[in-house]
Formats: C-alpha cells, structure tokens, sequence
C-alpha cells in the first residue's frame, strides 16, 4: 500500500513532464513534415497528422497507464505546431469539419454514462452548490487575468461572463474516472465517487452553459460598445505604431 501511494504521488508531476515533452517533439515534427512545397497539400497533410499523432498520443500513452500525458501532449502539441506555422487557414477548416462530427459524439457518449437511480437530492444540492462556489472564483479570475490592459469596467465584466460557459473539458473527461473504476473493478464505493464525478460534469454543462449564453445574449447591449470596422483598423494601426516605437 505504501509503495502504491509513492509511486500515485510521482505518477502526476511525471505525467506532466512526460506530456510536455512529448508534445513538444510532436509539434516540432510538425514545423517540418510534411516537406512538399505545395501549400494546400501541406495544409491537409496538416491536418492528417495532427489527427494522427493526436490520437496516438492518447492511446499510445495510455496503454503505457500515463493516461494524464496523452491529452495533455496533444494540447502542447497543437501550441508548440502554431508557433512554426504561423497561420494556416485550411488545417483550421479541416480541423472544425472533424470537431463537427466528434462533438456530437462526445457529448453523446458523456451523457450515456449517467444513471438518473443513482442521483440522490443530497448530491445534486451538493454538485449545484460546488458548481455556483467554482463559478464565483472563475469570475474573479477572469476578470483579474483582463485587469491592466486597457479594458473598461464594464468590458472585464463581460469578458467574466463569456468565460462561465463549460462544457467541453467535462464532456471530455468527465466519465474518465467512472471507466478507470470499472476497467480496475474498483469496489461499489470508489464506482459510486466515480459516478458522482460524472454526474457533476453533466451538471456543469447543463448550468454553466445556458447561464453563460444567456448572460452575454441580454448583458452584452449594455456592457459593450459596437465599434466600426474603420475605427478598429485605425485603433490597430495606432496599436501597431506605439509597438513599433517601443521596440
């Protein structure tokens, strides 16, 4: 037992590292392959590979049990590929046709691991009131992390109400712990935690979600200021000037 909860304590930050560095070789890989010269064939061989190696980051790190590097692999992998491309328009559009098909599954397949039996009223006060608590310090970080730059008042405050909506993450890894559970034939009470941690991930989209949407649909008349196209070019230019005079 001491020896499994060294090596749990060691097994987090060695997830970690072991994810950046894999998802930095990756995107590094990516700044130079394909090598054609052809821009429309680079950009959907792009596309390809960051599919490709995306996926078999994933997997392929979990079948070695360090499930936490894989995604996080693909997300520094997809940051690190950025900065060598610079922008590339055409692996955007063949990224969102693929997140046009897997987002109904993936939200989909969240939904199908919750057992309305096993809701009982005490979790699900408990898991709103977690939620509202979350939210409260998320809005307080947004609007700190928009603090300094130029910003009014009543822009921070949107920019905190636009950062509400949650749904993708907990979609995504949200019945992660009931299938880790099931897969280790854990005992009925760690399946019956994992089973609360989905139910919470649900409830999170099924709050933050509409309450973020709405908020911005009915605040966003009063809190911000429509700006003409020819006022934002020429508020760019002025922005680009002073950066160049301070360079």
């Amino acid at each position: 037992k001491q020896w499994y909860q060294r090596r749990v304590r060691v097994q987090g930050p060695l997830e970690i590292l072991i994810g950046i560095s894999i998802g930095v070789v990756l995107g590094v890989i990516l700044w130079v392959v394909p090598p054609t010269r052809d821009s429309k064939v680079d950009s959907r061989m792009r596309a390809m590979l960051v599919l490709f190696l995306g996926l078999s980051a994933v997997f392929g790190m979990g079948k070695v049990g360090y499930n936490g590097s894989g995604p996080l692999a693909v997300i520094v992998m997809c940051l690190t590929a950025i900065k060598g491309w610079q922008q590339d328009q055409l692996v955007t559009e063949v990224v969102d046709c693929l997140w046009y098909i897997g987002e109904p599954l993936l939200f989909g397949l969240v939904g199908r691991d919750i057992q309305f039996d096993f809701i009982t009223t005490d979790i699900l006060w408990k898991s709103i009131i977690v939620i509202f608590v979350s939210l409260s310090f998320r809005l307080i970080t947004a609007f700190l992390a928009v603090s300094g730059i130029g910003l009014s008042l009543k822009e921070k405050i949107f920019v905190s109400f636009s950062w509400i909506p949650k749904a993708t993450v907990q979609a995504a890894i949200g019945s992660y712990a009931l299938a880790v559970a099931t897969e280790k034939q854990a005992d009925e009470t760690v399946i019956g935690y994992s089973r609360t941690v989905v139910t919470v991930a649900v409830l999170i989209i099924l709050v933050s979600a509409p309450l973020g949407s709405l908020l911005m649909y009915f605040t966003a008349p009063f809190l911000l200021q429509r700006v003409d196209q020819h006022e934002r070019m020429s508020d760019d230019l002025e922005l680009d000037s002073s950066v160049g005079k301070e360079k």
